[in-house]
């Protein structure tokens, strides 16, 4: 088989298309270009792709990891040649959750489907392996190089190295060997553990019955003790009831007096209040709180007009004894005319000695001038400043007239003032008096506390008229109850126990009674349930019978698994060998024969040998780079023993040679273009190195 063209929707690859010639193919790209993506879309192609597949460790199935990019449905196509003729492979995803789901093989340039092709997994007719078998030998990929164990490519090489049968491996049969020891004796399981859990219930089912008849028993008899020590108690308590029943019929006696003498007491109570009630109408504490209050404010009311008659007096006295505002007499007035009449006589002096009317020096007429002048001006002046003092004394005398006339008005105001709301408290407490029914001149506190003892009274009367009408309600007869009929005289003696003392006891002893019942009630249901003892003895015979065979399968089955693992590891002497030797051979090209010897077991535990040494090394002594060489070299050993054929399956190789050395990757790329001269090789990488590689070898050949 070989391919040609892939075209694919899947993943990050929208439509790209992927061409390929026979032999040794170096597909190089970067990372995240879609290398990975093209070989699982090959795988894909062949076998579709698990819808069973779950998120696990955060790596998602392929049905979620590849869905295309753009959001359009997986699909893809293949063209290949096989078998001699062109064939193209499409896949589409149909919907319902099935991703490339639908498969077509039709011969290419044609719509005429290949025969052999019409089942859903092309890929077994065309590499004859099952998906398993193809993943673990011709589908490599760097980041999961590692072998483990797997029925599908045992069965594969258990066929090539014996007679041909592939319907079975070791592995599957000794599964199936377990599954049926497993079915008789699982630990405590399976049917002999089982079987044997069986007996050991029944053994201890017999075991109870027997403890569980004689407690029934027990309870029985404590059941039948109960019952007549509750019989007994009744009876106290119906002599107890008894004696109730007369105290009774006497209390109903006296209360039907003491309600009689109530019914009396409430109606002569009732015809008191009816007479208070007419009496007192019109009464009410407001209103003496109203006559009280108008008694109060005409007392201040008076108190303070007294007070304003007392003020308005003093005022007037006052005013009376303020002198006249008349303008009073110039004290100095004498004073004044004797300074100028001698002023005068001076300057009359002065002018007849100026006029030679008197014999004067001229010295003594100018003295006698000024002097005289001088004397005018003093009296001037001291009249002028007495008209002054004058007319001051008069206007202060005016305004003490004026201030003493006012406060004799204010005080004249507030007096009638005081009068009227005298005059009103008088007519409201007047009023207050005829609203209880008094005279206007009666006293108002008298008037007051006449009416608060009728409104006490009053007060007291209701009272008495309503504790009276309780108790005429509270000592109503009711209806009798009825009683149990005890004739009294069928009932002798006087009881023994008081009658709280026998309530209790009965409660407790019916209750004791009622668990009783019930466990005895219970205890009989799950007896029953047990079942018949013969037939569970029976039962336990039989189980003791199948617990012997099971036993002797049990040990037919274990010799049977020893002769399988000693089968076993005679063939692992025949295929182990072949791909041992083959992977040595193909480890030594790899590593320029620094190893010798390859080696595994079933369960794919690998170990390689160095030239020249003789212990083998397991994988964990191993560098990395060697680790992975040693898995390639066992891939490539099993691919040819389990893929080898008329045409050999293409290799798919991804990053395989990453942690390779340039040495040792050159001696890889010399052993794969060799082995590409048989089969097909796709190999993709992200380094420019293999390509290199391979011109510096092609180079050499020349």
């Amino acid at each position: 088989m070989e391919l040609k063209t892939l075209r694919a929707s899947f993943g990050r690859l929208d439509g790209a298309e992927l061409r390929l010639h026979s032999g040794l193919n170096i597909i190089e790209a970067p990372n995240e270009s879609g290398k990975s993506t093209w070989a699982a879309f090959f795988r894909a192609m062949l076998y579709g792709i698990s819808t069973a597949e779950r998120s696990r460790g955060g790596s998602l199935p392929d049905k979620k990891r590849y869905q295309p990019w753009s959001g359009a449905p997986m699909a893809g196509v293949a063209e290949l040649s096989w078998q001699g003729k062109d064939i193209t492979l499409r896949r589409t995803s149909p919907g319902g959750g099935k991703p490339m789901g639908m498969a077509q093989a039709v011969y290419t340039g044609t719509e005429e489907a290949v025969p052999e092709l019409r089942s859903g997994v092309p890929g077994e007719t065309i590499l004859g392996v099952t998906e398993p078998v193809f993943r673990r030998s011709a589908f490599i990929s760097g980041s999961d190089m590692a072998l483990d164990a797997n029925s599908e490519l045992e069965k594969r090489i258990t066929r090539l190295v014996t007679s041909g049968e592939e319907r079975s491996s070791y592995t599957e049969a000794e599964e199936r060997l377990r599954r049926w020891q497993r079915k008789r004796r699982w630990r405590s399981g399976g049917a002999l553990g089982e079987a044997e859990q069986r007996r050991r219930e029944l053994q201890e089912k017999l075991r109870g019955m027997e403890s569980e008849n004689l407690r029934l028993s027990e309870l029985r008899a404590e059941g039948e003790k109960l019952r007549a020590q509750t019989e007994a108690l009744k009876h106290e308590l119906a002599l107890h009831l008894r004696d109730e029943r007369k105290a009774e019929r006497q209390r109903r006696r006296e209360a039907e007096e003491a309600y009689a003498a109530s019914e009396r007491e409430a109606e002569a109570a009732f015809r008191a209040l009816s007479e208070l009630e007419e009496e007192t109408k019109g009464l009410s504490a407001e209103k003496v709180r109203d006559l009280r209050a108008a008694a109060v404010r005409l007392g201040e009311a008076a108190q303070d007009r007294d007070e304003a008659k007392a003020a308005l007096d003093k005022a007037k006295e006052e005013l009376a004894a303020l002198p006249p505002a008349e303008l009073p007499k110039n004290k100095k007035k004498t004073t004044v005319t004797l300074l100028f009449i001698v002023g005068v006589l001076f300057l009359l002096g002065g002018l007849a000695g100026g006029m030679a009317l008197l014999p004067l020096p001229v010295w003594g007429t100018y003295a006698l001038l000024v002097a005289g002048l001088v004397l005018l001006l003093i009296a001037s002046a001291l009249l002028s400043a007495g008209k002054k003092e004058a007319k001051a004394a008069q206007a202060e005398k005016a305004h003490a007239l004026e201030l003493g006339q006012q406060a004799a008005d204010a005080a004249q105001a507030h007096y009638d003032a005081c009068q009227a709301e005298t005059e009103a408290c008088g007519e409201a407490q007047r009023a207050a008096l005829l609203a209880l029914g008094e005279a206007e001149d009666t006293d108002p506190e008298a008037a007051a506390a006449r009416a608060e003892e009728k409104l006490l009274a009053l007060r007291d009367e209701r009272i008495r008229e309503e504790n009276a009408r309780r108790m005429r309600e509270r000592l109503a007869l009711s209806p009798a109850e009825p009683m149990a009929p005890i004739p009294e005289d069928e009932l002798e003696g006087e009881p023994k126990i008081k009658k709280a003392a026998a309530e209790d006891y009965l409660r407790r002893t019916e209750e004791k009674l009622r668990e009783v019942d019930r466990e005895l009630n219970r205890g009989e249901g799950m007896f029953e349930l047990l079942g018949d003892p013969l037939l569970l003895a029976t039962e336990e015979a039989n189980l003791t019978r199948d617990i012997h065979r099971l036993q002797g399968e049990t040990d037919a089955l274990e010799l049977a698994l020893d002769a399988l693992r000693e089968a076993n590891a005679q063939l692992q002497t025949l295929f182990s060998p072949l791909i041992s030797r083959r992977a040595a051979a193909l480890l030594s090209r790899m590593t320029d024969s620094a190893y010798a010897g390859v080696y595994f077991d079933r369960e794919m535990h690998f170990s390689a040998q160095r030239s020249g040494e003789l212990d083998a090394h397991a994988l964990e002594y191993l560098s990395e780079g060697t680790r992975n060489q040693l898995y390639l070299a066992v891939r490539l050993a099993i691919c040819e023993l389990v893929l080898s054929g008329e045409e050999p399956c293409p290799l798919i190789l991804d990053d395989v040679l990453a942690v390779f050395d340039d040495r040792r990757a050159k001696d890889t790329l010399r052993l794969l273009r060799e082995l590409s001269r048989d089969r097909q090789i796709i190999l993709f990488t992200c380094q420019g190195r293999e390509q290199r590689l391979l011109s510096e070898l092609e180079k050499e050949d020349e």
